[in-house]
């Protein structure tokens, strides 16, 4: 179970907390976590191939020009 710091209901601001702090290994928190971590780190990847692959062609696409227009 994770482990929550006592509310303050007359509290004003807003606290930086940390998750990694409380969620504990082998718990099905941290297994979601970890999964969406997972999941995250892989959209990026595939999000840096894309624009890799586009900058690519793109630079195709402007040494052909050159060479036409030359």
């Amino acid at each position: 179970m994770p482990r929550f710091r006592k509310g303050n209901s007359t509290q004003h601001m807003l606290v930086p907390v940390e998750l990694t702090g409380q969620l504990m290994p082998g718990t099905i928190e941290k297994t979601i976590n970890d999964l969406m971590q997972q999941h995250k780190n892989a959209d990026t990847e595939a999000l840096k191939e894309s624009l890799s692959d586009r900058i690519k062609k793109k630079a195709r696409t402007i040494e052909k020009a050159e060479q036409y227009y030359g």
